[in-house]
């Protein structure tokens, strides 16, 4: 569907070049309001430092605080029924109770990073743009015509949004099976005879608050347009006309998306591409010498969505209510 409009496009701007006889060419300064940018980011799960692993008996399970491996027989249950291992160890006394047959408690924490999202108007963006007329009606008050405008754009859109983080814990116990543990700290052997711990973990999940940060991201380019469609003009005077024009718009835009969350991602992403929409506008042309006159009005401009991501990150650009204001010169061909 792009490919079939961007040929169509191109086809009559190739068009237009063979009726470019007469009409006006101008050269207008102006700026862009009011497209605007949402950002946003997927929670992000940190990795384990220390990864506990499945809740099985038969693996390997690191701690923060200990470790429950396998040891040189397998965890093999010593003739009463419930598999045992030599290799683990503790670090800190609070990790053992000893009521009852006893318990080792072992944790392993990581940092979930909440999602952001935020929407941002732009500021004033500088546009320039060149375009020609031509009136293919030669009325004394109303005229039919044509339009073509070549146009340049800044796009930039900045956010800062404040978030946090959620600490989440995940807590292992095992049993001692009447076994007294060693003093804290602890670390057992590949092989024994030595203390042996269970290896099946009874496990549970704590989460709690963490840390607060602020996500700074930004989206920053530059816009070649192309518009093309009718015409159709006022004469107020003899020197004096309104002129209000309609039609199809592609734009190529390239932008650099950069984001910094303070946590996890920092970095920037380019990304480049086509968009079409279409325009309209009116304008007031004042004819001041017999060639030459100036020239003001304004253009609402409709274009696709564009999205670019990085590092977790996303931005997408929304044109739907965005308008141009713009004064220049133009001269009569």
């Amino acid at each position: 569907m792009k490919q079939t409009i961007k040929n169509t496009v191109l086809l009559l701007v190739a068009g237009s070049t063979t009726i470019a006889v007469n009409g006006e060419l101008g050269v207008g300064f102006g700026s862009s309001f009011n497209y605007k940018a949402s950002f946003k980011s997927a929670g992000i799960v940190t990795p384990y430092a220390n990864d506990p692993g499945a809740a099985t008996a038969g693996v390997d399970h690191e701690y923060d605080d200990g470790f429950n491996r396998l040891d040189s027989t397998g965890n093999s249950d010593r003739g009463t029924g419930t598999t045992l291992t030599t290799y683990w160890g503790y670090q800190n006394a609070s990790q053992y109770d000893a009521s009852g047959s006893g318990t080792l408690t072992m944790n392993s924490a990581r940092t979930l990073v909440d999602a952001t999202e935020t929407r941002a108007s732009s500021d004033a963006a500088p546009v320039i743009e060149v375009f020609w007329n031509k009136d293919f009606s030669q009325n004394e008050r109303w005229n039919y015509g044509m339009r073509v405008a070549l146009r340049w754009q800044k796009v930039k859109v900045e956010s800062s949004a404040a978030s946090s983080t959620t600490t989440e814990t995940t807590s292992d116990v095992y049993q001692l099976n009447g076994v007294i543990s060693p003093g804290a700290p602890y670390t057992g052997a590949y092989t024994g005879p030595l203390p042996v711990l269970g290896d099946t973990p009874s496990r549970s999940v704590n989460t709690t608050g963490g840390t607060s940060y602020m996500a700074s991201r930004s989206i920053d380019g530059n816009m070649l347009g192309l518009d093309f469609g009718p015409t159709f003009s006022f004469n107020i005077s003899e020197r004096l006309k309104a002129v209000g024009s309609l039609g199809g718009t592609a734009a190529r835009i390239h932008s650099t998306f950069q984001y910094d969350d303070g946590i996890h991602a920092s970095g920037s992403s380019s990304d480049k591409e086509l968009l079409f929409g279409a325009f309209a506008g009116a304008d007031v042309h004042y004819r001041i010498g017999e060639k030459w006159g100036i020239f003001g009005g304004a253009s609402m401009n409709w274009l696709e969505t564009f999205s670019q991501q990085g590092g977790g990150h996303r931005a997408e650009l929304d044109f739907d209510d965005s308008y141009t204001v713009r004064l220049g010169v133009f001269t009569q061909l």
